[in-house]
């Protein structure tokens, strides 16, 4: 995830941009708010969750 300006009036300035692991980026511009998801033709890769938070002991 970082920073760039891309070639979208929909988008001027400075844009978030990121890689989703579906696979896709997605583009958002908080000057106007506008999102955007773009498919990228790479294989998607997801992420297999072992654990959320820490467990829990005692009583």
């Amino acid at each position: 995830m970082g920073f760039g300006n891309l070639d979208d009036p929909a988008h001027p300035g400075q844009s978030v941009i990121g890689g989703l692991n579906t696979g896709q980026m997605f583009w958002y511009n908080s000057q106007t708010g506008q999102s955007k998801i773009v498919e990228t033709g790479i294989e998607p890769n997801p992420i297999r969750m072992r654990s959320i938070g820490t467990p829990r002991t005692g009583g």
